[in-house]
């Protein structure tokens, strides 16, 4: 994809395929052109387990974002995000040898080539080699070395990798949908391009993305990336156990959990009742909209209990002033917020994206963040190449991962 040209993205996720189209306008301001939402029913916590249903939705939301932004989509960023995905922090170190000392973006791809040749499993490949901080003669903190002058270059990065098979089945339904890969993206990443604030990242934030299947976290500190985890915990497991307590349909019981509801008993008024479809044709029962909180909040509170852990286990608990954003279509629910201070013992906030412009304002859900967040994402790799090192489609589809030198070399 050239400059300047409109950017696909494509959200595998467990409950829906997401696929946006969007664009840098004249005025600066990323404008959405066109977008496509189909439920997903090829995966399950976030990997493949169906190829043939989800390359039908694959193709069908791309096909709908086609035709309403009346343009033909080639390729896509495409987000991953499951327990399949491991990071691990680097630190690479090389000597500038010129006589001028002065440092080259060459420089720079060497020095991030050097911090990411770590042994790795055999079955993981590498998604992101994010530099965190660049280092030049002891004097730490630099954010762009290209063009100072020093004799020793260090870089500390943030490697992400996946397991191959799992990374594999995504490219192949991709490809079979006809479609070429930009990048694949860690999820919680783009999500943190659509609704974290820079200040937020400066001071130190977890974000938060509960999707169906999963919940993904990430931690970042003073501007960077620092910590990642995953749980096969989502808001399907509540959908469940809305159908299993009342005896009624998976659709249903997502219709009564979007509509009614909650995930703090205390929130809810014990007056209040609401009307459930018994299962086939059973008779229509009404019960007390309290009752059916008391099933969602065990629920809700094991999951954020274990994110409380994951936090805890980062070591980051403790640096975390911004506090936690929580995004991904779990955050939708009434009474999430206040549940989630309480366990956490963190200031939450919900994580919206609303840094884009068109007429598709019901994006600006946090279901859609990561979604919005692969446009925002694909257009920043356009004007800062080595901000999120990822190797690019073409060659990651045909070895999963080239060698890092190629990809360096190609984006200097």
């Amino acid at each position: 994809m050239g400059k300047n040209k409109f950017i696909a993205g494509l959200d595998i996720g467990t409950s829906k395929i997401c696929a946006i189209i969007g664009q840098r306008n004249e005025n600066g301001q990323i404008e959405i052109i066109g977008a496509g939402i189909v439920p997903s029913t090829g995966l399950r916590k976030g990997v493949v387990v169906n190829l043939d249903k989800t390359i039908r939705s694959i193709e069908q939301a791309i096909e709908e974002a086609e035709k309403q932004a009346n343009v033909n989509v080639e390729s896509v960023y495409v987000s991953v995000g499951s327990g399949y995905i491991r990071s691990q922090p680097s630190r690479g170190v090389i000597a500038i040898s010129r006589s001028d000392k002065d440092i080259t973006s060459g420089d720079v791809g060497r020095v991030i080539n050097q911090a990411r040749a770590v042994p790795l499993p055999l079955e993981q490949e590498v998604i992101h080699v994010i530099p965190q901080r660049f280092i030049i003669d002891d004097q730490n903190g630099i954010s762009d070395p290209v063009g100072m002058s020093g004799i020793r270059l260090e870089t500390d990065v943030f490697i992400v990798t996946g397991t191959s098979t799992f990374l594999q089945n995504v490219v192949k339904c991709v490809n079979r949908g006809g479609f070429k890969i930009e990048s694949l993206i860690f999820g919680p990443l783009a999500s943190s391009e659509a609704v974290l604030l820079s200040d937020e990242k400066e001071l130190g934030i977890a974000l938060v993305d509960i999707g169906g299947g999963k919940a993904d976290i990430a931690v970042f500190i003073e501007g960077c990336l620092c910590y990642t985890g995953s749980l096969p915990l989502g808001g399907n497991l509540i959908t469940k156990d809305i159908a299993f307590g009342l005896r009624t349909s998976l659709t249903e019981a997502e219709e009564i959990k979007r509509n009614y509801g909650c995930a703090f008993v205390d929130l809810v008024k014990e007056t209040e009742k609401i009307s459930v479809k018994g299962v086939g044709n059973r008779d229509i029962r009404k019960i007390t909209r309290r009752s059916l909180s008391e099933i969602i909040e065990p629920r809700i509170e094991e999951i954020l209990e274990l994110i409380n852990t994951e936090i805890q286990k980062s070591g980051y608990a403790d640096l975390l002033p911004a506090g936690v954003v929580i995004t991904g279509g779990t955050s939708l629910m009434e009474g999430i917020l206040p549940f989630a201070e309480q366990i956490l013992n963190l200031p939450v906030r919900k994580g919206c994206p609303n840094n884009f412009v068109g007429s598709y304002k019901e994006l600006d859900s946090p279901a859609y963040a990561v979604s919005v967040g692969l446009i925002r994402y694909g257009i920043d790799e356009q004007s800062a190449p080595y901000k999120f090192m990822s190797p690019k489609g073409g060659r990651f589809i045909n070895r999963i991962v080239k060698p890092v030198k190629t990809w360096v070399e190609e984006v200097f």
